[in-house]
């Protein structure tokens, strides 16, 4: 056990025991389309120095009976730097998340620097039903039924039996097998960890939101996701209190115009829209497409330019960009159009990063690979990955929009009709907080500027379980590549989870 706050490069090592405005299911932070920002040089190696290959993997682990139906599919995965292997030497194996594995190969940094000082091979596995692991060749977007073995249980069954058939077939039994994961990926890796620990000897999961469910126990904070946007918005996060003030009423003044045709007017001027509000439920969009932008800055807090939260490919976050964002709004600005346009201007940071759009339409999408992925995590969501999320106007800077569990479920159901929500499978499936009294050789760590850290593991008093906050970073930035400008609490989060990392592989000899 050991759970370390960095305070810049000191560790601290402390041992201890409105319906149409409402936030609806999240995604986590990632797009096919575009490479990580790998913040390095173009010399970082990434996917073209790996060999890509396929598994027969079955599509459904749970099912003994006669099958009526197909029965395997082909999942992708890369190899890495084999010709360096040696059979039972350690193995890195990147548990994919909701996406295209190409975009994990190239951005997990803290893997590809590392491998070269255990001798380690570096596997990446693509998520079933993501990429090219379609267990339904040629539909990206199946229906139910086709889309029901798109499963977390499933998807760690196809990762565990990929290590175990890698290593039999590579005379490697022996080797240590090292998880790595973040976001919901280091999510899967905690778990594969839990559920299967003759797979993994040991996980670095970062930015893993484990407890962001119903029926915790104790219970999550609901609101935890926009109170810390809130906090990257302030004084305390870096930007001025100011900032959090002006976005607060901003929302009150636009639920206030938008009952008027002047006030929708004078939205539609402000907010400089490619069509105009023409009603409250218009505003309401508006206001959640407004919103949607500080999260994904939020979770960007980075102290250098990145791309890694961009959907579409084009341009590039600057450094910090809920602070860039807030420059906009640092003053006490008196009236609603001062306000609006305020706003406007700091979800521009997000959303005109390249500074050529000319107008904002709010109901374009970014492209179809993106609607594939978002009609994917909708079904996961609407299942066992039901993750609350609420907010309150009062300990954030939003408006009143309480998570409400049979609004989502009736949600999820117009969607998927038919589709089980199982909000209590989590905490009885993988234990939730749980972990950090009976887990084992697991790494938690989390940026304290990520609006995801709520939902994580930040104390533990298993003694084979770390946990590592990292001040002023977002979102699981310790497993991307070093960078000249990375604070001395970043390097310092590796070293902890390097040490780990040979610890672990020490007890498997």
């Amino acid at each position: 056990m050991r759970n370390v706050i960095i305070i810049a490069a000191v560790i601290l090592a402390v041992s201890m025991a409105c319906d149409a405005a409402a936030r609806g299911r999240r995604r986590f932070p990632v797009s096919p389309m575009i490479p990580a920002d790998r913040v390095g040089d173009s010399s970082t190696p990434g996917t073209g120095n790996c060999t890509q290959l396929f598994f027969h993997q079955r599509i459904d682990h749970f099912n003994f009976e006669p099958a009526q139906q197909l029965t395997h599919y082909e999942q992708r995965y890369y190899v890495c730097r084999q010709e360096k292997w040696n059979p039972n030497q350690p193995i890195f194996f990147y548990t994919g998340n909701e996406c295209n594995v190409d975009l994990f190969v190239n951005m997990s940094g803290l893997m590809w620097e590392n491998a070269e000082q255990f001798g380690a091979l570096l596997i990446f596995a693509e998520h079933r039903y993501f990429g090219k692991s379609l267990p339904f060749p040629g539909e990206d977007m199946p229906p139910v039924p086709k889309i029901n073995f798109l499963q977390t249980d499933q998807a760690l069954a196809d990762y565990a039996t990929l290590i175990n058939w890698f290593k039999v077939t590579h005379n490697s039994t022996s080797s240590p097998v090292i998880g790595f994961g973040g976001s919901y990926g280091g999510m899967l890796c905690s778990w594969l960890r839990i559920k299967y620990p003759s797979a993994l000897d040991g996980c670095i999961a970062g930015s893993a939101p484990i407890v962001n469910f119903e029926e915790m126990i104790p219970a999550f904070n609901f609101d935890s996701f926009a109170q810390t946007e809130t906090l990257d918005a302030s004084a305390a996060g870096g930007a001025t209190d100011f900032c959090k003030a002006n976005i607060r009423q901003a929302w009150n003044d636009m639920e206030s115009l938008g009952q008027t045709q002047s006030g929708l007017a004078l939205i539609s001027e402000q907010f400089k829209l490619c069509t105009p509000v023409q009603s409250l439920d218009d505003v309401y969009n508006l206001m959640g497409y407004a919103e949607n932008s500080f999260g994904n800055m939020a979770m960007s807090s980075y102290p250098y330019p990145s791309t890694y939260l961009l959907l579409g490919g084009k341009g590039i976050l600057p450094a910090y960009p809920m602070r860039v964002a807030c420059d906009f709004l640092n003053t006490n600005l008196t009236t609603p159009a001062e306000r609006l346009a305020g706003l406007r201007q700091a979800i521009g940071v997000y959303y005109n990063n390249t500074g050529d759009v000319m107008c904002i339409n709010i109901t374009s999408t970014v492209n179809y690979a993106t609607e594939v992925v978002d009609y994917l995590w909708g079904y996961l969501s609407c299942t066992t990955m039901f993750m609350p999320a609420g907010q309150n106007g009062v300990t954030d800077m939003f408006y009143n929009a309480p998570w409400n569990t049979t609004q989502q479920i009736e949600s999820c159901n117009q969607q998927f009709p038919g589709v089980l929500t199982q909000p209590d499978w989590v905490q009885i499936n993988y234990g939730g907080y749980g972990v950090a009294s009976w887990g084992s050789n697991i790494v938690f760590s989390n940026g304290a500027l990520d609006p995801w850290h709520g939902g994580g593991i930040l104390s533990a008093t298993a003694p084979a379980v770390e946990t590592v906050l990292i001040p002023d970073v977002g979102h699981h930035i310790d497993l991307m590549f070093s960078n000249p400008k990375d604070t001395g609490a970043i390097r310092a989060a590796r070293a902890i989870e390097v040490e780990n990392i040979a610890k672990w592989i020490a007890n498997k000899k």
